[in-house]
């Protein structure tokens, strides 16, 4: 709740202010009460209000000077001056002196309220952004804990809980290969709903990362755990990952407990998998290492290396990633056992253009920056693997490839409003998801889920030009979408606007300078 010191040398005028306030302006407590500005500022000192509403003229010290010297302090606390006077002169130096509202006397209830309402949402963010860097402060131990800082932005001193929200990949080694998401507008408005759950929201090691924190003083847990849900239901990465810590720690300790939390979220990103754990965040016993089955894995493939046996080796590969995909293989595993596959692989190659080892690291770092899933790491292997070797990738249908890619094209466009998948796709060709993938890559340059999104926004778009009044279930349906809040998330992060924006500014591009209208596009009526 925002506190307040009243400044006022007229015994009735502060008693009338003060029950005015507690009765129209709830959200505010009074600290306390002074009669003349030198009170005031031993009061403010001492109890960091965040709010003074001082008259202007009074003895000694007035209004105006100590909003001056209020103003000095770091941090100081918001000043509202009330006066009769009406002249421009005093308007114009209490802003110089730092004022931000200026009430007139007799003071109404009316304009009480929009004042201080306006200033409880102002203090209340900014007592937000103070904590969160507090908070941020912490949890990289650069101040550890402050007992001053903690005091005068009034964080509790009782148990905190923990989050972390990861975006895809864990965070790239290769700065060069990492990509920063743009932060969404759903995703900045489920951030913002943060604010007034004082749950804090904390960047972490790069733009795809958040860390959470909660007082339990403050915030209840299920509160925290669905505002935290929303958040990464906001995200518009492909997959993502979420910790919950089950455990309460004190403020001191909540470094050393995000450390752990950053290590179990590593450990625990799939791809194309959205995942939610809860989890106790002490070390447990390291998992056994599949050395034996890994091992075997290796001389399978050193033979089918030096034997140059390209199919089988590519089905094996293949093979190897459906594997993980099934088990929920986490990708620091298998961005370790990629590197050593591309280390065999490197062995059947000689001269100068044999990648070093930091190529290999930057080969493995880039494919799980860029896979969605484990069969675009496997497509983003294999085309490592034909790079390494130096060899034409295989297709395994012929010469006509184009014309091939273009009949699996012209299925996408004609049967778009189906549920497509990339498996029911390659089973209506009888081709292999990473034979697909790569087709795509390769004669389209995006993925084939960014292909297909991309034929469905389309088609949603001529729907909205020819449509504008049909309704958004209706167009999503036609669009091949089941639900229209997915389907405006998704036309929004493409088009870069929602539908009902889209449709008014193809409105506005019908209307011309003159207030008449242009023609409309092919089926749209001019409004």
């Amino acid at each position: 709740m925002p506190t307040a010191i009243l400044v006022e040398d007229e015994p009735q005028a502060r008693k009338y202010l003060r029950a005015m306030i507690e009765r129209d302006c709830p959200d505010f407590s009074i600290l306390a009460e002074a009669e003349d500005g030198a009170e005031a500022l031993a009061l403010a000192r001492r109890l960091s209000p965040d709010l003074v509403i001082t008259d202007i003229r009074m003895a000694g010290m007035d209004g105006l000077e100590l909003a001056m010297r209020l103003k000095e302090e770091k941090p100081g606390p918001y000043v509202v001056v009330v006066s009769g006077y009406q002249e421009f002169e005093y308007a114009r130096s209490a802003l110089k002196a730092g004022v931000v509202d200026y009430l007139l006397k007799p003071v109404n209830a009316v304009q009480l309220r929009a004042v201080l309402g306006s200033m409880a949402e102002r203090i209340r963010r900014d007592l937000y952004a103070r904590r969160t860097a507090l908070i941020a402060s912490i949890l990289s131990g650069a101040i550890g804990e402050r007992e001053d800082a903690v005091a005068a932005n009034r964080l509790p001193r009782g148990r905190y809980a923990a989050a972390a929200l990861r975006m895809g990949p864990p965070p790239s080694r290769f700065p060069a290969t990492a990509s920063e998401p743009a932060v969404s507008a759903g995703l900045k408005e489920a951030l913002d709903s943060l604010h007034p759950l004082d749950i804090w929201a904390v960047p972490g090691r790069d733009a795809s990362e958040y860390l959470f924190v909660r007082s339990s003083e403050l915030t209840d847990g299920k509160d925290f755990e669905n505002a935290v849900l929303a958040v990464a239901d906001a995200s518009a990465s492909p997959y993502r990952t979420l910790v919950f810590g089950t455990e309460l720690h004190p403020l001191e300790s909540l470094g050393s407990a995000f450390a752990a939390i950053r290590r179990r979220l590593d450990e625990s990103v799939v791809p194309g998998r959205t995942r939610l754990i809860y989890a106790a965040l002490r070390r447990g016993p390291a998992e056994p290492k599949e050395e034996g089955e890994a091992a075997a894995l290796e001389n399978r493939l050193d033979f089918l290396i030096s034997e140059s046996r390209w199919v089988e080796l590519e089905r094996v590969i293949q093979d190897l990633f459906d594997g993980w995909e099934k088990a929920e293989k986490p990708l620091v595993q298998a961005a370790s056992q990629l590197r050593r596959l591309l280390v065999l692989v490197r062995k059947g190659t000689t001269g100068e253009k044999r990648p070093r080892d930091e190529e290999l690291d930057s080969i493995v770092e880039e494919a799980a920056v860029r896979a969605a899933d484990y069969g675009e790491l496997a497509e983003l292997t294999l085309a490592a693997v034909d790079g390494i070797l130096r060899r034409p990738p295989h297709s395994g249908l012929g010469e006509d490839v184009p014309a091939f890619f273009a009949s699996i094209t012209e299925y996408l466009k004609g049967n778009f409003t189906k549920p497509l998948t990339l498996q029911t796709t390659c089973a209506a060709f009888s081709i292999s998801q990473t034979y697909l993938s790569r087709l795509f890559r390769r004669y389209a340059g995006v993925t084939f889920n960014d292909y297909l999104t991309g034929v469905r926004i389309e088609a949603a778009k001529r729907l909205l030009a020819e449509n504008p009044g049909m309704p958004l279930k209706d167009v999503s349906a036609r669009s091949g979408y089941l639900d229209q809040f997915y389907f405006s998330r998704v036309f929004k992060s493409v088009v870069g606007m929602p539908p009902s924006e889209y449709v008014q500014s193809i409105r506005d591009r019908t209307v011309s300078p003159h207030g008449g209208t242009r023609p409309a596009g092919p089926g749209l009526e001019n409004p």
